[in-house]
């Protein structure tokens, strides 16, 4: 049979002179006590050790409770990753052709960092890699700096090979979607291609918060 205690708790808020005493049977042992107030506005939390022969007597200062209204934003900030579908636009401002490219990609990000893949579709067919530290800015925005490494494959031509850089933002209007945009440079290691700046822009669908 299991020793029982009686474990007696006295409640008072800050803002009331009242005061209520109540007492329970519960095991004996180390027991967390909580209390609150019938409309939740106030309550407290302390650890308590219940003896088998003298028990227990806590007085417990009950504070206002802040309300909980947690946003679609912080649930989000609550998983480990976030996985996102991504469209992305590219265009080099100094380039006489003056064509836009645009890829398709996705990836997964943390509260701190981003990494995703990116199939390049038009004009030229490219695979891209790209990490991003981000820097949280507010609920809705953030600013991230990232690296990127692009394979480009043109027809009947060497395999171009690139590293760049950029500084960018994103706007995420609802928690399931972002738009970004992005200015950075890019590297080419081979194929007698001159150094480029990039503008990027485009939108990421994120998996709504409930999804992990």
């Amino acid at each position: 049979m299991m020793a029982c205690g009686v474990a007696s708790y006295s409640a008072f808020s800050a803002s009331s002179a009242l005061e209520k005493l109540s007492k329970m049977d519960v095991m004996v042992g180390r027991h967390t006590l909580e209390a609150s107030t019938a409309d939740g506005r106030y309550g407290s939390r302390q650890q308590v050790v219940v003896h088998p022969r003298t028990g227990a007597a806590v007085q417990l200062l009950a504070l206002e409770v802040a309300p909980v209204n947690a946003t679609e934003w912080a649930k989000r900030d609550d998983r480990a990753f976030w996985p996102f579908a991504e469209l992305r636009l590219d265009d080099d401002p100094t380039d006489a052709a003056k064509q836009f490219g645009f890829g398709l990609g996705g990836g997964i990000k943390a509260r701190f960092w981003r990494a995703s893949a990116l199939a390049r579709l038009y004009p030229v067919f490219g695979l891209q890699v790209r990490g991003a530290v981000v820097i949280p800015l507010m609920e809705k925005l953030d600013g991230y700096a990232a690296l990127e490494v692009p394979i480009d494959f043109p027809p009947n031509n060497d395999v171009l090979v690139s590293t760049g850089g950029a500084a960018g933002a994103e706007f995420q209007p609802s928690p399931w979607l972002g738009v970004f945009f992005e200015i950075g440079a890019r590297h080419y290691f081979n194929g007698n291609v001159d150094n480029r700046f990039i503008l990027q822009a485009g939108a990421r669908l994120w998996l709504p918060p409930g999804g992990l």
